[in-house]
């Protein structure tokens, strides 16, 4: 297990990787490791993962709502700088649908922990640094698949630079039973894991959007993306992928699967090779991008 961890730091460019149970595991063990918890509050964006609220609330914090980047949908640096006070314990980023957020510009802002919820942006990258290991501390899981998102991975691996916060995190974990199953399951996973793939059926499945003529992609050029489900601003007659959402809080969408809707409010929805584009097309340009 221990050459996967080092492997998976090694992918990301970062000092040590830890596997833990879950995503939401990992979310609690960095904002507890941080010092994030009750009284203090964590700054998170308005469109968010629902494992990163429940994270919040698992450690008595209180959300602080920060509008997003309408281009990126991903924290806006400049709110988060204004929105940080001497309550606030940690910044918790969310990169949505594989768009990358910009950490390093959010953590120049700030001097308290900043902690990425990359698990559902793999593979990703802001102007050539990997989701996971932009921040104090990051997590991320690895999948397969394009046809309509990835399958659920098993485990999770905090990922950090710092080595006070890996003992933190370490002593954090102490008597934590990661499973023989979710540990065999995530080597095999890793070992089958493959960045150069997911980063071209990305652009397949990103190609393939443009050349339907239906909508204008949500990012930006310094953005590599690496999952298959694509943000888009649809035109007036494109079709609208079905979806759900939760709104535990105003003003505040959380987003859980691969063809889920952001709502009106952001003009955005959530379109997969499932939902107008041919799942199989894109499997077939991502095999001749590799």
């Amino acid at each position: 297990m221990r050459e996967t961890e080092r492997g998976v730091a090694s992918l990301l460019g970062a000092r040590d990787a830890i596997l833990v149970p879950s995503t939401g595991f990992a979310l609690r063990t960095a904002l507890v490791a941080g010092g994030a918890f009750k009284p203090c509050s964590v700054v998170i964006g308005q469109v968010c993962a629902r494992s990163s609220w429940a994270a919040i609330a698992s450690v008595g914090a209180d959300p602080v709502v920060v509008p997003v980047d309408p281009n990126t949908l991903t924290l806006d640096p400049d709110a988060v700088g204004r929105a940080v006070d001497s309550r606030t314990g940690a910044i918790l980023v969310d990169n949505p649908w594989g768009v990358a957020a910009d950490t390093p510009g959010i953590w120049s802002r700030v001097d308290i922990p900043v902690i990425e919820n990359g698990a559902t942006a793999t593979g990703s990258a802001f102007a050539g640094r990997q989701v996971g290991a932009m921040g104090e501390v990051g997590v991320v899981q690895f999948g397969s698949g394009i046809g309509g998102g990835r399958p659920r991975a098993p485990g999770a691996f905090l990922v950090t630079d710092d080595p006070n916060l890996r003992e933190r995190i370490y002593r954090s974990t102490v008597g934590v039973r990661v499973s023989a199953r979710t540990t065999a399951e995530a080597v095999r996973t890793f070992q089958g894991w493959s960045l150069s793939r997911v980063r071209a059926q990305a652009a397949a499945a990103r190609a393939a959007v443009e050349g339907a003529g239906l909508a204008t992609l949500v990012g930006g050029p310094e953005r590599t993306m690496a999952t298959p489900w694509i943000p888009v601003r649809l035109d007036a007659d494109a079709p609208r992928p079905a979806g759900f959402i939760y709104r535990p809080h105003p003003g505040v969408f959380i987003v859980d699967g691969p063809a889920m809707a952001v709502g009106r409010e952001q003009g955005v929805q959530l379109v997969t090779p499932e939902c107008g584009v041919p799942g199989k097309a894109a499997d077939r340009a991502a095999d001749q991008l590799v």
